[in-house]
């Protein structure tokens, strides 16, 4: 037809090339990114509740453990990876939750330094022997370890019986009294004279002492029970801990030198008893004057270096055939 045969006007335009810019442009425009939503297809979902069984069976496929994975081996000393583990204490409670005031946990133990280490393991131990303190300790054992041990122990703690036991101050400071409403000062001579009597022989008679120290017997008995045991058959109390022989032959200038530390000691002792023996006689009656003097005597008796305690009512009768 004419119309088909009609020549048509055409425009042609060449495009210039993409440039890697030009490209960049184009995916930030806002119709190419709407574009690309159109063209996106639906997909179907199925929606899984969580906690539902088949989104925690999803949920396990989150966590894979390969067979040959490779973990790297600890480049951390035993002590930095203790302390990674548990650690130390920034400051030190005397008081922790659940344990009595007197008694402290382990950790803030080992947070202590040497002296008050030793001080407080001697204040929960009551007595104890050399090995079994430098165990409890957990320092080790070297040779600079234990003489440091052996140097803060003799400032804490006196040496019976080879065996170490904590200083009555410690455990019964001046400025407070017993439980019986006693003075904790007369309390301190009345131990030492216990702890003195247990340096010459491994049992005492608790008559013998009662007639010395002149304490109430909740005071007596608390002594005693807290370095010696009852015997009910033989009616005597012996020491805690058998003779530690392997201490004393190791360590001989220590042992001496607690002999010269308790002999000091039971002079101030015998002055003490004799002394207040003196006071009660300057107040009793002519009377009691020879009692008192019978017990001073047996100040001597006791104090002096007899291998076997004598009971009280026995010294008695001997004074009394002697006078």
């Amino acid at each position: 037809s004419d119309d088909e045969d009609k020549a048509k006007k055409v425009t042609v335009r060449f495009e210039k090339p993409e440039t890697e810019r030009s490209r960049k442009a184009l995916e930030k425009s806002y119709g190419f990114l709407l574009r690309q939503i159109k063209e996106e297809p639906w997909i179907e979902v199925n929606y899984h509740k969580y906690g539902s069984e088949y989104s925690e069976f999803e949920h396990r496929k989150l966590y894979c453990m390969y067979e040959d994975e490779h973990v790297d081996q600890f480049n951390l000393s035993p002590q930095d990876y203790l302390n990674q583990l548990v650690p130390p204490t920034e400051e030190v409670k005397m008081l922790t939750p659940g344990l009595p005031s007197h008694l402290m946990c382990r950790s803030g133990l080992k947070s202590l330094d040497l002296h008050e280490h030793v001080k407080t393991a001697m204040i929960n131990a009551g007595v104890a022997s050399f090995t079994e303190l430098i165990e409890v300790l957990e320092r080790g054992n070297s040779v600079d370890f234990v003489l440091s041990v052996l140097k803060v122990l003799q400032q804490v703690a006196v040496l019976v019986q080879g065996n170490w036991v904590v200083k009555s101050e410690l455990i019964y400071p001046k400025e407070s009294k017993s439980e019986s409403g006693v003075s904790n000062d007369l309390v301190q001579r009345g131990r030492d004279f216990v702890l003195y009597l247990f340096t010459k022989n491994t049992s005492v008679i608790r008559s013998e002492v009662a007639e010395m120290v002149r304490l109430p017997g909740a005071d007596i008995k608390d002594i005693l029970s807290g370095v010696s045991t009852h015997s009910t058959e033989r009616g005597i109390w012996e020491f805690l801990l058998p003779t530690d022989h392997a201490f004393l032959k190791k360590y001989p200038e220590v042992f001496q030198r607690q002999q010269m530390i308790w002999q000091s000691r039971s002079e101030q002792l015998s002055h003490i008893f004799t002394e207040k023996i003196k006071q009660e006689d300057a107040k009793a009656s002519v009377s009691s004057s020879r009692k008192s003097h019978s017990r001073a005597s047996n100040i001597d008796d006791i104090l002096s270096n007899q291998k076997h305690p004598v009971p009280a009512k026995q010294r008695k009768g001997n004074v009394a055939e002697q006078s």
